[in-house]
């Protein structure tokens, strides 16, 4: 008897312990109970939930709360026609920061990143003339977002603590790489030796991409060429993005939020970097050794993959080792372990490891995926999205992957959490 009850005192204040130290604090997330996307409020520790945007017909997803916890910025519209939106948390106005959906044409907003002083968001724009680009726009400014590089952007990664560095990608996403094989692999359309001179674009009239014609040179007879490709089931890479692929640009850039002093930092498949809280280290998820692992480096090294990169003695480092994907790293608050998913067990599952690479602890364990985790704002405790009875639901935990309990619990979907 008096083991089961030293037992069962530990298990309460291990329980007590993460309720202390989330209970008060404020979770968004994104869900679809109501037949859209909203984005919902619970305070932790309480029962309530309440839908803090809930527009007619509009879907309102993919939140994130400001460093000073005043404004809620997120993503309005859907896959091919969205905006970023910004709330007051406060007095709950609201105000678009982008060019608003039903004004300026077909551009498509999203991947919102706060300064770290709460007055600037950087995100991602793409149109079918531009491709993805990086942008920057000052929240209360009323000014028009301004461009932060011309260089092409798959992703926007991220916002130095320090405050002098946005991260954006370029790299290739999977479906646009097998198009890209499908389309130069096909013996009946490319016979012989042939040098492509010119890549053309067909597009139906609601814009979506419906063929590809290339023109160009065949060797043996020296005649111009045209092949037409078409018929795709799905929607395929931008002009921009075609052209980049295998080129210099593919990698991560960091550049001045003032829009100056740009660098590329790595010049592989490098995609999701983050900063560390000291803004001394970056993280990321690269596909240069086969599949998708973590990386870290040093904010002045230089990849061996780029050209200028001879003699310096600060090389990337990679941090798992697995034949599965890895991906959803998140510093710690202090700095010192990576919270990462890895599908190694056959299913995604979240993990713990310190920044070295060393010390990897598997924090849950089902048959059913749980990802998109975060830490608490202390370090004590992880939010995190679980599919464990077929829907998703949030969850929080400690960091050792006890006193897990339920946030939400319904047959919608549930997912982005992000809190103050």
């Amino acid at each position: 008897m008096r083991k089961i009850t030293v037992l069962s005192l530990v298990f309460v204040l291990a329980v007590f312990s993460v309720a202390c130290v989330t209970r008060g604090a404020t979770l968004y997330y994104t869900s679809d109970r109501n037949g859209q996307l909203d984005i919902y409020s619970t305070v932790i520790g309480t029962d309530e939930e309440i839908n803090v945007t809930d527009t007619p017909a509009l879907d309102e997803y993919d939140p994130v709360v400001s460093p000073d916890g005043k404004w809620l910025a997120f993503r309005v519209g859907d896959d091919t026609k969205s905006s970023i939106d910004v709330l007051n948390l406060s007095n709950n106005n609201r105000f678009t920061v982008t060019y608003n959906i039903n004004d300026k044409g077909d551009s498509k907003y999203s991947m919102p990143v706060w300064s770290p002083d709460s007055t600037k968001i950087a995100f991602l724009k793409e149109t079918e003339e531009e491709g993805g680009k990086a942008y920057t726009v000052v929240v209360e400014g009323g000014s028009p977002p301004a461009k932060l590089s011309d260089v092409s952007a798959t992703q926007l990664n991220d916002w130095s603590p320090s405050g002098d560095s946005v991260l954006f990608s370029s790299y290739v996403k999977d479906e646009e790489e097998e198009d890209f094989d499908e389309f130069y692999d096909d013996e009946d359309l490319l016979e012989g030796d042939f040098s492509v001179s010119e890549i053309e674009w067909e597009y139906d009239e609601s814009g979506n991409l419906i063929g590809v014609r290339s023109s160009g040179v065949a060797l043996e007879d020296e005649e111009d060429q045209g092949f037409q490709f078409e018929g795709f089931d799905e929607e395929l890479f931008d002009e921009e993005l075609f052209e980049d692929i295998n080129s210099d640009y593919v990698g991560i850039y960091s550049r001045n939020p003032e829009g100056v002093n740009q660098r590329q930092m790595t010049c592989g498949e490098d995609r999701d970097a983050k900063w560390s809280p000291d803004s001394t280290k970056l993280a990321f998820i690269s596909e240069r050794d086969g599949n998708p692992e973590i990386y870290v480096m040093e904010r002045d090294s230089l990849d061996a993959l780029c050209e200028n990169s001879g003699g310096n003695p600060k090389q990337i480092y990679r941090l798992t080792d697995t034949e599965e994907d890895e991906s959803d790293i998140v510093w710690s608050p202090d700095g010192q372990r990576i919270l990462f998913v890895s599908e190694r067990d056959g299913n995604k599952e979240i993990y713990v490891m310190d920044y070295t690479g060393s010390n990897e602890t598997r924090l849950t364990f089902n048959q059913k995926d749980d990802y998109d985790p975060i830490w608490g704002t202390d370090g004590t405790s992880v939010i995190f999205v679980s599919e464990l009875d077929g829907d998703s639901d949030i969850f929080i935990m400690d960091t050792e992957g006890q006193s897990q309990q339920r946030i939400t619990n319904n047959d919608a979907i549930d997912e982005s959490p992000t809190w103050r």
